[in-house]
């Protein structure tokens, strides 16, 4: 049956619901079944897809599920390879502290991209149409680094106060 959990602190109660219960569900109140489990094994082939992908997924009802960025990097060939290197040649302890700063290696570089990301599409929007001037006549890489750094650009007399220094 359906179990209810309470998250600590006076958090939400989540309703734990199996397959089974939907199954069951659907034989009291579906009258096409074969439709019904049909549409639950499509929801569960393109979840299962999704996350394979990295992409988010999206269950209705329930909410959205992804791997998280710093663990896809981990999964990447180059760093299996460079994780089997350094397990093959390192101790055990240097081993450990190795996956430790590679795990943190990781994390960092996944916020840095989800701001990287984030910051440029404000300049996106912000220099619409400059942005769409520099991808027709230069290059899409070198449009996006141009107004990337629009973002981190600050006048001159705003940040040296030039305005009380002289007598106007």
């Amino acid at each position: 049956m359906k179990e209810v959990f309470k998250f600590p602190n006076g958090g939400y109660e989540v309703h734990i619901v199996r397959k089974k219960d939907i199954i069951d569900t659907i034989d009291k109140n579906i009258v096409d079944k074969d439709i019904a489990l049909a549409l639950i094994e499509r929801l569960e082939i393109d979840c299962a897809k999704h996350i394979r992908e990295g992409r988010w997924a999206n269950i209705p009802y329930i909410g959205n599920i992804r791997v998280p960025k710093a663990k896809q990097l981990l999964k990447s060939t180059e760093q299996q390879l460079l994780i089997k290197d350094a397990y093959d040649n390192l101790d055990r302890d240097s081993y450990i502290m190795f996956r430790k700063q590679l795990n943190a290696y990781n994390a960092q570089k996944a916020r840095f991209e989800t701001s990287y990301s984030y910051l440029l599409s404000i300049m996106i929007n912000r220099y619409n149409k400059y942005f769409n001037y520099l991808r027709r006549n230069k290059d899409d890489y070198y449009a996006r680094i141009v107004i990337y750094t629009f973002g981190s650009l600050k006048p001159i007399m705003e940040e040296h106060n030039y305005y009380n220094d002289y007598d106007w």
